[in-house]
């Protein structure tokens, strides 16, 4: 809440001009003052995009006076509040739906990574079986009912190719599991 001014022309008096140094025969330019004229304004901050368009500043006028329209005012500040609350709550709601979809995305990630760690190991472990399996017999002792068997061996490879061929489909379906 402020107050108007009036911006007048201010012709020193001649204490005023004996206190500057300046002599009678001397040309003295008016100076330009801001004076309170007497009306009172209200002005509400501007806040951004949000009041953009909005009235927000009050003054009196010939037709009415500040106290006239202070209803107007005050609706303004509540439909600005109303506002307000709205635009937090659809910040709020953005930033949960944005947290959600990013710890889903994490999810879908770590099961990802999983899957794959799964399949390289799987891979180095049937590469580390035939690397043993193609050894001579007479440095690599036989063993009775070895871990990996030749059936095993390939059973475990056809399961590393089902599970990249899943994998392809799912991707080029665009589905989520």
């Amino acid at each position: 809440m402020s107050e108007e001014f009036d911006t007048v022309d201010h012709l020193p008096d001649p204490v005023e001009l004996d206190a500057a140094g300046v002599y009678d025969w001397q040309r003295v330019s008016p100076q330009q003052r801001r004076i309170p004229s007497g009306p009172l304004t209200l002005e509400l901050a501007y806040d951004g995009w949000r009041s953009h368009g909005r009235r927000r500043r009050w003054a009196d006028r010939k037709r009415w006076r500040l106290e006239d329209i202070l209803d107007r005012v005050l609706a303004e500040v509540e439909r600005r509040a109303g506002l307000d609350e709205a635009a937090d709550a659809a910040a709020e709601q953005a930033n949960a739906d944005q947290r959600r979809e990013w710890e889903q995305a994490m999810d879908a990630a770590r099961a990802t990574w999983v899957e794959d760690h799964n399949v390289r190991e799987l891979n180095a472990q049937i590469a580390g079986w035939r690397a043993t399996q193609s050894c001579s017999p007479s440095t690599t002792p036989r063993r009775r009912g070895s871990a990996f068997s030749a059936r095993s061996v390939g059973l475990a490879e056809q399961e590393v190719h089902r599970r990249r061929r899943a994998e392809t489909v799912r991707l080029t379906l665009g589905l989520d599991v």
